[in-house]
């Protein structure tokens, strides 16, 4: 059974004027329709170490049940928590993150949307990760990146293919930012140069294909943001191979 967490929380990103992915999940809901099973999570607003911990909690009962869980930020901050779940149900899993950007700023925790990544590393020790389509970094994350050797690649098969191998089980995050601008308006940070909704989605079938997907978020979008509602037809067309 797929079941789909709604996590309204942006509150990690500062600068309250690039707010919004706390509307994404309604949005998103409405645009796809019924089907999987939809479930809130409760966001303690006051204590986000605390709302992480919800989120790990709540993805972790799903996983017990064999089920398939899809996160909906939100920011990317959240999918901290659900990675976490994911790998106390598939401890020797990997996970692709596809994003704009390196989220490895710092050691920060609770971690904020810029550092999810790397307290994962560097807090909890896991390193199985492949970064696809970042191409907007500071020198900072540049830096850690190599001292790690974290996988940077270009979104394409070929990288896909060579790190699955490896694994049984695999976690993929999705930050609607990966994809150019122009096809996603609707986000905090859009940057352009990214990838087409239709390469995404090829690289999404596979992925689906292979059978080793067993969770997966997408985060970032922002409706307040969209232009014509463009960005939330993008996201639900690159989830909805997934129900």
């Amino acid at each position: 059974m797929t079941v789909v967490l709604k996590i309204p929380y942006d509150a990690s990103i500062v600068e309250s004027h690039r707010r919004g992915a706390s509307k994404g999940p309604d949005a998103l809901q409405k645009e796809l329709g019924e089907r999987g099973v939809w479930k809130d999570v409760e966001i303690d607003e006051g204590d986000f170490a605390n709302t992480l911990e919800i989120i790990r909690k709540t993805a972790k009962k799903e996983y017990d049940k064999n089920n398939f869980v899809i996160g909906l930020g939100g920011d990317h901050s959240i999918s901290y928590g659900l990675v976490k779940a994911f790998l106390e149900k598939h401890p020797k899993g990997g996970l692709i993150v596809f994003d704009a950007h390196f989220d490895c700023m710092d050691n920060f925790y609770p971690p904020t949307h810029e550092d999810w990544l790397r307290v994962l590393i560097e807090k909890d020790k896991f390193s199985q990760i492949l970064l696809l389509g970042a191409r907007k970094s500071h020198k900072i994350e540049r830096e850690f990146a190599k001292s790690v050797k974290l996988y940077v690649k270009e979104p394409k098969l070929e990288a896909i293919k060579d790190f699955i191998k490896d694994f049984k089980e695999i976690y993929v995050s999705i930050d609607i930012d990966v994809l150019d601008s122009k096809y996603a308006p609707g986000t905090g940070w859009p940057e352009k140069g990214g990838i087409s909704p239709e390469k995404a989605k090829k690289l999404l079938e596979f992925l689906k294909k292979s059978g080793k997907v067993k969770g997966m978020d997408l985060v970032e979008f922002s409706p307040p943001r969209d232009v014509n509602n463009i960005t939330n037809k993008v996201a639900v067309s690159l989830l909805s191979g997934f129900f």
